[in-house]
């Protein structure tokens, strides 16, 4: 396809998905602000739609696609670009007239001070969590990553998926879902749990990690890349137990379960059950529009109330919790494996998040599970990564 084909299918599928797109640089600010000014949703639309139509716009949009975006998989560039600048531009000019807005509709504002300052509040996009994530960030630690395409580990747990007789797999439990597969690899006891060498949290032990591995198809025209997900997490297991080990180890998350305030009372008095004790937050729904910018990883691990409770912790600083004596639970964050080239951003290949615990307290959950803290790794991809 010539560059010019190439513009007018990116420029056609912008348009039809304008509103989608609207939502994603500033769906929730808009929302917000919209119970205060009414129609700001629709006037940004057709502010925005104008801009974007304007040829000066969409020749320096398409300029900065032609520098920075990966023509050849993802036309897409981990970048603000001149499309994102028109949607903020719009949303503050709109929302700066809100006051001759009102007057027009409603005859009068009773308290213009005090509205645009409601409107400001709404329309705010905190940058505190996006620059709180970048601090997280810290050298991946040594452990073993999503397998790449033709790994021996795909092979071995297609054939447990697919019952292959006489062969033994070592892989503890699998299955398929249409064209994805999900496996427990192994369980271990508690005491294989890594610890962190050197650093800040040198010597804590790494009781959760989850990373993904983006891996490009081996045809150089398929657009789509294949994702491996892999998460070594501790959980609470009892003997015998072989349920849901074809899901994943992890609970649903929120990471504002990182800014409790209150130490919260000890759920220990219940009896003990398989279940996991580390949530995952995928959405990100905490960072507002941020959640679809940069500075966000998706896919962040919190603790659940029960691990807060049992260890008798509460908020020292952003993903920091601390007892009695410091810090003692932080959540850590790694890129690596950059995708790099002359003709487009870098991208890192491989993103992870792991949820660290100081040496002593770990001995402390271990007392506390009584026996039945586990170790479980558990991978997903497409089968199509075994060849």
């Amino acid at each position: 396809m010539s560059k010019l084909g190439k513009r007018r299918k990116i420029c056609a599928r912008f348009s039809l998905d304008l509103h989608s797109f609207i939502r994603s640089v500033a769906g929730v600010r808009i929302s917000r602000a919209e119970q205060i000014l009414p129609g700001l949703s629709k006037a940004v639309y057709r502010r925005v739609e104008t801009v974007l139509g304007n040829a000066a716009h969409k020749e320096r949009w398409l300029a900065q696609i032609d520098k920075y975006a990966n023509r050849t998989r993802n036309p897409w560039p981990d970048a603000f670009l001149a499309s994102e600048e028109a949607v903020e531009d719009a949303l503050q000019r709109i929302a700066a007239g809100a006051r001759g807005a009102m007057i027009i509709n409603y005859g009068t504002v009773s308290d213009p001070v005090r509205l645009e300052e409601r409107l400001a509040s709404r329309l705010l996009d905190d940058p505190s969590l996006p620059l709180a994530l970048e601090r997280t960030r810290q050298p991946r630690p040594e452990i073993p990553p999503p397998p790449s395409r033709n790994d021996p580990l795909w092979h071995a747990l297609l054939e447990h998926v697919d019952g292959v007789p006489d062969v033994d797999t070592g892989i503890v439990a699998a299955c398929r879902d249409d064209d994805q597969l999900f496996a427990t690899i192994d369980i271990s006891d508690c005491k294989t749990v890594p610890a962190i060498v050197g650093g800040p949290h040198d010597g804590w032990r790494l009781v959760a990690t989850v990373e993904k591995r983006i891996i490009s198809q081996p045809n150089s025209r398929n657009n789509e890349d294949d994702i491996a997900e892999r998460f070594r997490i501790v959980e609470l297991r009892l003997s015998g137990d072989q349920q849901a080990l074809n899901l994943r180890p992890v609970a649903e998350g929120d990471i504002r379960t990182w800014n409790v305030n209150d130490t919260l009372d000890s759920p220990m008095n219940k009896r003990i059950r398989s279940c996991p004790i580390v949530g995952y937050d995928l959405g990100v729904s905490a960072a507002d529009d941020g959640h679809c910018g940069l500075g966000i990883q998706r896919g962040l691990l919190s603790p659940t109330k029960f691990l807060v409770a049992s260890l008798g912790l509460k908020r020292n600083d952003y993903f920091v919790l601390e007892d009695d004596i410091g810090p003692a639970l932080a959540l850590i964050t790694w890129r690596t494996e950059y995708d790099t080239s002359k003709y487009y951003l870098p991208r890192p290949r491989l993103r992870g998040a792991g949820m660290v615990l100081r040496g002593d307290v770990f001995d402390k959950l271990v007392r506390i599970t009584q026996g039945h803290l586990v170790f479980r790794d558990f991978l997903s991809g497409p089968s199509n990564l075994c060849g």
